[in-house]
């Protein structure tokens, strides 16, 4: 197949130069990774070497573009030069996204010790990593995925007005790092703080309210009535664990009151999963779990909780012999029922990232029935027959492979729409 089908991938040093001799290159993003991973290698003559070497030197920037579309604008980390035995030269490039830095740098922790509470978080935010160069948030990701697509994205999203977010107890912990003191202000509000194609602060959460930009249909030999057209799966693996998946998760925090005689209501909150069965549980089952949850409920010692239903498409805990499993936490940063809640969120849904994955493998690094280039945060429809799958599903994470001289492939994670849910970290 052509590379204009397949796609092309353009490297552009600092400068803004085209660089072309590059042999193979290689990305990784997930959507709760802030830093993603993209690495090129290059093979120049040794009389070239030293030119190339100037030209990409590390904490200096690249821009990488798919089909002239902006896709990301990483810093060099690590650069490696190694000599073989028959005298080839090979370098590799190692790139993270400009976060990098912030989340190695430590915050100034008597940054905010005094600051009032109800402080816009944009200001904190800016505060904070304005040493490394940030200088804006952006809040329209739409516009972010419809750039790294090429295409306009269908269906709603959700807005984030900065206006509206406020935070309370602002204090920087001991050895936190500068992005993990802004991502926790952001987690415990519902969002992710990730940068865009250009490098600028974006804020944003998942959105499953879109339409799908791709197909991805079962690969296989013969033809059959009815046939669904889409991009077809080298490969194409189904996952499905209970391994540190939860059915309810109750977390109970630490009050702020002092201590009496008698002992203060505790803040407590709790999420539970809204449906239990999977797709070939017992609805009996399901329903003598949720009774269940009645009686623990109302057996709990510590004042009434706030819960929370969690929704996704897929439960991430199924099981129809011993359908409850619940996680009790003692956290004594969550003091009151809101940092319970996020907790909660946190806990409950950042695992199900392994309770039901597809894993496909696909030609190319767009996508042959719709021109769609291949990115995160956007939703694909799955038809599999012989994995019982036919249903819409979000993009979790893209790994793509390049050779210059070869093929490309794009392995992609999809999750079930509503499974990741950005709650709040402890501490």
């Amino acid at each position: 197949m052509t590379e204009s089908k397949r796609g092309r991938v353009t490297i552009q040093d600092s400068n803004g130069d085209v660089f072309d001799n590059w042999s193979t290159f290689s990305m990784t993003e997930t959507y709760d990774d802030p830093l993603g991973s993209y690495e090129f290698t290059i093979r120049p003559l040794r009389k070239d070497v030293r030119e190339v070497q100037a030209r990409f030197q590390k904490g200096e920037l690249v821009s990488i573009k798919i089909d002239d579309n902006p896709r990301a604008t990483p810093s060099i980390i690590t650069v490696k030069t190694s000599l073989s035995k028959g005298g080839g030269v090979e370098m590799t490039v190692s790139c993270k996204t400009v976060l990098h830095v912030a989340t190695q740098a430590s915050a100034d922790p008597e940054a905010f010790d005094k600051a009032p509470a109800d402080v816009p978080v944009d200001e904190i935010v800016i505060r904070t990593l304005s040493p490394f160069g940030f200088t804006h948030i952006g809040t329209d990701f739409k516009r972010h995925t419809e750039v790294v697509l090429g295409k306009a994205v269908a269906g709603d999203s959700a807005t984030v007005s900065l206006l509206d977010l406020k935070a309370k107890e602002l204090k920087v912990n001991e050895n936190e790092g500068a992005y993990q003191y802004c991502s926790r202000i952001f987690s415990r509000l519902g969002y992710a703080l990730r940068v865009d194609e250009s490098g600028i602060l974006i804020l944003g959460s998942p959105n499953y309210f879109q339409e799908p930009s791709y197909s991805l249909v079962e690969d296989y030999v013969g033809t059959r009535v009815g046939a669904r057209a889409g991009d077809k799966a080298l490969s194409l693996e189904l996952s499905e664990t209970n391994d540190q998946q939860f059915s309810k998760v109750v977390v109970r925090g630490k009050s702020e009151e002092k201590r009496k005689k008698k002992a203060t209501t505790k803040p407590q909150a709790a999420t539970r999963l809204s449906r239990l069965t999977g797709r070939f549980a017992n609805a009996e089952m399901a329903e003598a779990a949720q009774g269940t949850y009645d009686i623990y409920s109302a057996k709990q010692p510590f004042g009434e909780a706030v819960e929370e239903l969690i929704d996704p498409r897929q439960p991430y805990y199924t099981s129809t012999i011993q359908p409850f499993k619940p996680k009790y936490i003692n956290d004594r940063y969550s003091r009151d029922n809101d940092k319970c809640n996020g907790f909660c969120i946190l806990v409950h849904a950042k695992p199900s990232v392994n309770a039901f994955v597809v894993t496909a493998t696909v030609d190319g690094i767009v996508s042959h029935s719709t021109g769609a280039i291949w990115a995160i945060d956007t939703i694909c429809s799955v038809f599999s027959d012989t994995l019982l799958i036919e249903d819409d599903m979000w993009v979790y994470e893209v790994s793509m492979k390049v050779a210059k001289k070869g093929g490309a492939r794009t392995t992609l994670k999809l999750l079930p729409v509503g499974s990741l849910v950005i709650g709040d970290v402890p501490g």
